[in-house]
């Protein structure tokens, strides 16, 4: 079997090219796909480096290995992860995060109805954006939840936006653990059209 006999065709020009650097005196590092005896393809890491054989000539020692499993890991993480963008990221519904009452994340919609920029809500207490007729009382269901105490889940509620604007809304919570912290998550759901 002859080294081209494991190599995709496409790949070839990049043989020959890795072996005149490796011949030169580089080592090289990188992945490529190999194929298999029984026509099975493998992802591999090479590391390619010239050697001096007993007889005085060079050669090429190729260490090789197998990161298919790897690679099959990543690539699921990466479609898990683009359908997690497309579900928080385009949801119709507003979502943020909030560790230590102040806000560590928020969605794209929650950005549109409160009417700031991310840079201006992330940091902020979560409570700065509540209507104050309503602030006291969702803190309060915050510090429960956080001494792990029953408070509402799902309930009725107003947000201001920042030009003063009030909002009726929905709010889902719920608590996780996010880098090792508890957080609490919050589906905003706006009613106004509802209510109209």
């Amino acid at each position: 079997m002859h080294i081209k006999d494991l190599v995709l065709k496409e790949n070839y020009e990049l043989l020959k090219q890795n072996i005149k650097k490796v011949l030169e005196g580089d080592t090289i590092r990188f992945e490529t796909i190999n194929i298999c005896k029984n026509g099975e393809r493998k992802n591999l890491e090479l590391i390619e480096t010239r050697i001096l054989l007993s007889n005085g000539n060079d050669g090429l020692l190729i260490i090789s290995s197998d990161i298919t499993p790897w690679k099959e890991i990543n690539n699921a993480f990466a479609e898990s992860e683009e359908k997690y963008r497309i579900l928080v990221e385009k949801s119709n519904d507003g979502i943020v995060f909030a560790q230590d009452g102040l806000l560590i994340y928020a969605n794209p919609k929650i950005i549109e109805m409160i009417g700031t920029p991310s840079d201006e809500l992330i940091g902020q207490p979560f409570h700065k954006f509540l209507h104050a007729s309503e602030r006291d009382a969702i803190i309060e269901r915050y510090r429960k939840r956080l001494a792990g105490n029953t408070a509402p889940e799902i309930y009725e509620t107003l947000i201001q936006r920042v030009n003063g604007e009030t909002i009726p809304v929905e709010f889902n919570v719920n608590m996780a653990h996010y880098r090792g912290n508890p957080t609490t998550m919050v589906f905003i759901r706006d009613l106004s059209k509802r209510k109209l």
